[in-house]
Parts: structure tokens; C-alpha cells; sequence
């Protein structure tokens, strides 16, 4: 199995979190190493096209369901890494329509392209 795969099973809500461990340990990451590859992996997709909005925000749901699971948290002293998180938040902020903002807008376009370059733009790019 390999990144591309854990990506697609995580956007379809088919990937079980015992895989994603086992996966970070064949590859001799912690889960934090493996949370953040999976998330800076996806926002490259996303900005490059590879992947679209519904299969990016679909897989940083099943990242922010794993980042909260006691498996998880239990290895990272209950804290949320960046950029896992930030990257997660992004795709979250493009899921619906902002207070204030009119009609027009659309969030992905306004929230989630900014956030993502920014943090690609810190380190990852």
C-alpha cells in the first residue's frame, strides 16, 4: 500500500485507522510524521489539481476523525500537529457559506485556496 492508496480510502471513509497505523510503521514514521506527510501530500494535490475539492475535503475529514482518535492523541500527548491540523481547517472553512459573505462567494475559492498556499507556502513547497 502506499500514500496515493491511504489517500483515496481516506477520501471514500473506507480507511480504517489500524491500516493508517500499520501503514506509519512499515514506514518507520511516527503517527505525527504520518499525519503531516498525509495532509502536506494532499494540500500539494489540491493546489497542483490532482485531487478536487470534494475528494481533499472528504480526506481531511477522515484525517481530523483520526487526529481525535484516542490512538492518535494517546501518541501526541492530546495535541493537534501542524500542519495536519491547519491543513484539515482549511479544507473545513470551504465547506460552507461564512456569515457576512454574500451570495457570490464561494468559500473554497475565498477560504480553503488561500489557507493551503499559505501553508505550502511556509516550508512545504
Amino acid at each position: 500500500m502506499n500514500l496515493e492508496h491511504i489517500l483515496s480510502q481516506a477520501s471514500e471513509d473506507e480507511l480504517d485507522f489500524d491500516v493508517a497505523v500499520e501503514f506509519a510503521k512499515s514506514k518507520s514514521m511516527t503517527l505525527v510524521e504520518f499525519v503531516n506527510l498525509f495532509a502536506i501530500t494532499l494540500a500539494k494535490g489540491y493546489k497542483e489539481q490532482v485531487y478536487d475539492f470534494e475528494f481533499s475535503d472528504s480526506a481531511a475529514n477522515w484525517l481530523f476523525g483520526f487526529l481525535t482518535e484516542d490512538v492518535f492523541l494517546s501518541s501526541n500527548n492530546n495535541a493537534l500537529p501542524s500542519p495536519a491540523y491547519d491543513v484539515y481547517l482549511a479544507f473545513d472553512e470551504g465547506e460552507y457559506h461564512h456569515d457576512g459573505d454574500s451570495d457570490e462567494v464561494v468559500a473554497e475559492e475565498k477560504y480553503t485556496k488561500p489557507q493551503i498556499d499559505q501553508i505550502l507556502s511556509v516550508k512545504y513547497s
